[in-house]
């Protein structure tokens, strides 16, 4: 709720809006969500229990 105090500042308009979006990267986007939220359970789940990439020679006597 404290970040909706700055726009009561201004006015928005439809121009407002598609400037703030035009002059917005997706990347952008990306790095602020990456700072601002952290990883969901269900991610930091699949990172912990992700089984180990091994490779089997089978062409390798035993």
């Amino acid at each position: 709720m404290i970040l909706t105090i700055p726009l009561c500042t201004v006015k928005i308009t439809g121009q407002f809006i598609k400037d703030a979006m035009e002059g917005t990267s997706i990347k952008d986007v990306e790095r602020w969500a990456d700072r601002v939220f952290d990883k969901s359970i269900l991610s930091k789940k699949r990172t912990v229990f992700k089984p180990a990439k091994t490779t089997l020679n089978l062409h390798e006597k035993c």
